[in-house]
């Protein structure tokens, strides 16, 4: 019985030294978001929002202007300068794609972390709510409205 008690010991303290450092390392979600996610909803729905992003991203790294226009359920909301528009059609996306996703749209989607992304009843948002998408009828997650701040002139 002597030769086990020094054992055990020494095998406790690597437990707790062992598992000390892991609790430290293991980031929390809610440490690292400004707000809560989407990551208590179903996890297909979360599999499914998250899948999009990763999607978008890589369609607005690539410039893949095709990939985000099919990306969009029409009639697109789009809100800027306090009022709406509603982008009706592809064509019409593709036509007006610089203004309706110009580089601060772009760069929230491109810095927009997986793990943060909050969802409540209007759909799932990217950044400080550039973007909205939700799921459609079909299952299939499309991009339904963009709200677009214009840069404010600067007085001299």
């Amino acid at each position: 019985m002597k030769t086990l008690r020094p054992t055990f010991a020494f095998l406790l303290l690597a437990l707790a030294v062992g598992t000390a450092p892991l609790a430290s390392q293991t980031p929390s979600v809610a440490t690292t978001c400004d707000s809560t996610t989407i990551d208590g909803r179903e996890p297909q729905y979360v599999m499914g929002a998250k899948s999009f992003l990763a999607t978008l991203q890589a369609a607005v790294r690539a410039g893949d202007r095709q990939t985000i226009a099919n990306a969009i359920h029409f009639p697109l909301r789009v809100n800027a300068d306090r009022k709406s528009i509603y982008i009706r059609s592809r064509p019409s996306f593709r036509s007006r794609f610089d203004q309706l996703f110009p580089s601060p749209v772009q760069q929230a989607i491109l810095s927009q972390p997986s793990t943060c992304l909050f969802g409540r009843d209007q759909g799932v948002m990217i950044g400080n709510g550039e973007v909205w998408f939700e799921q459609d009828n079909d299952g299939v997650f499309r991009i339904q409205s963009l709200n677009i701040t214009r840069a404010k002139p600067t007085r001299r």
